[in-house]
């Protein structure tokens, strides 16, 4: 497996970079409700939705602006050999196909759990689908790389849309889940499934909303 390396020169380069090129696309990025409160978690493991090209920039926006953590980010081995500048910024591969790579992966994410200070991204649905499609498929293999997580860590779903409105640049729209527990959500899979696609439906709800949106792109925090 490739493993993250994180560079602070290449963090630089690629925060200046992606603002760019988000606020080039977007027109606002609105967080339609608050972040649970993170301090006393050791380590922070997101399920966000995979819906397009956009979403790792999109967590690494909030992690910056919000979260403010370590940030390390799974991704498929033949993407990142592509996009191998990731690394640097904190991706690191698994292969689905390969169950010795499953290990080494999931064995690398405890590593990254005793990290007090972290956060992991991990995309449950594995590839992109579309983000109205119900149900959403779920692979079940977060299960497996939550086992022997730190006791003091916690997942959450943190959930983005994209939508047009009144000006000619779409907005991004961002939803946070509570955080549960590492052995809760393997104990009661099915459960944590449907909290993420509930997360779905109020970010719909909420992103109709005219008020009380936070925007990440003027630093309302």
């Amino acid at each position: 497996m490739i493993k993250a390396e994180h560079n602070k020169a290449a963090r630089l380069i690629f925060d200046v970079y992606i603002d760019r090129l988000l606020k080039k696309n977007f027109s606002s990025f609105f967080l339609v409700n608050e972040c649970p409160e993170i301090k006393n978690i050791n380590s922070l493991i997101v399920t966000p939705n995979h819906f397009s090209w956009w979403d790792g920039f999109f967590i690494d926006l909030v992690n910056r602006k919000v979260l403010r953590r370590k940030i390390h980010i799974m991704m498929l081995e033949d993407q990142l050999k592509k996009y191998w500048f990731f690394r640097y910024l904190g991706a690191y591969s698994v292969r689905q196909e390969n169950p010795k790579c499953i290990i080494e992966t999931a064995a690398y994410s405890r590593e990254i759990s005793d990290i007090p200070g972290t956060l992991n991204v991990i995309y449950p649905q594995g590839e992109i689908e579309s983000y109205e499609k119900r149900p959403l498929s779920f692979k079940f293999g977060l299960r497996f790389f939550l086992r022997g997580i730190a006791g003091n860590s916690a997942v959450a779903p943190v959930l983005f849309k994209i939508k047009y409105g009144e000006v000619m640049k779409p907005s991004v729209y961002c939803w946070f889940g509570e955080l549960v527990s590492p052995k809760d959500v393997i104990a009661d899979f099915a459960r944590y499934l449907k909290n993420l696609e509930y997360g779905l439906d109020q970010l719909n709800i909420l992103s109709e909303r005219k008020t009380s949106m936070k925007d990440l792109f003027r630093n309302e925090l």
